[in-house]
């Protein structure tokens, strides 16, 4: 298996990783931007839907509202919510619990999964489970983000992988240590751009 080839003790990293959405998130202007339902039951946890930079793997950027939520939809089920995207000019946004599709006059141009702690610490579970091609997920730390992608710093806690996804670590202290966790991964543009 993939875990013990990379020497990872699989049962410790599973429970790292699980992170939850507790009720309503706003954003720094108080726009309501990326609420989110919190898991409560309703879709399975999957990786059939990868975190990439041109889309969501069963589905691109560019394909529209209806094309989305049917491609999601077959893989996690009915939509959790239609949250306010918190911006002007025409946006839109469909929730699968943690994962959230971002549209501009109705076609599909990007995404945020995500998941926020009050205290900013990994707490119980995420849904769906997903990650990108390289098994980045919401809780792998800066250390594991670094050995399998090479970034670039477009913010203070935001690194940006070559395949355009945007990782946001939780830390204290900048710069953030090895063991900070990704809270956030997202593609570059979404609007509103941090949380």
């Amino acid at each position: 298996m993939r875990w013990e080839a990379e020497g990872v003790n699989r049962r410790r990293l599973e429970r790292s990783l699980r992170l939850v959405l507790t009720g309503l998130a706003v954003s720094p202007l108080g726009l309501g931007a990326g609420a989110a339902v919190s898991a409560s039951g309703g879709a399975t946890p999957t990786h059939s839907i990868e975190l990439a930079g041109n889309g969501l793997g069963v589905v691109n950027f560019g394909a529209s509202v209806g094309l989305v939520t049917k491609a999601v939809s077959a893989k996690l089920g009915p939509p959790t919510g239609h949250p306010s995207a918190g911006c002007v000019g025409g946006y839109s946004q469909v929730a699968w619990h943690d994962l959230i599709a971002q549209f501009r006059h109705g076609r599909f141009t990007g995404y945020r999964y995500w998941t926020l702690d009050p205290a900013g610490a990994p707490t119980e579970s995420v849904s769906p489970r997903l990650e990108t091609a390289q098994g980045i997920t919401l809780g792998s730390t800066f250390a594991q983000l670094k050995a399998v992608y090479k970034l670039t710093q477009t913010g203070t806690d935001f690194w940006k992988a070559r395949n355009g996804i945007v990782f946001a670590l939780n830390s204290p202290t900048y710069p953030s240590p090895p063991s900070a966790p990704i809270y956030e991964i997202k593609t570059f543009g979404v609007c509103p751009p941090s949380l």
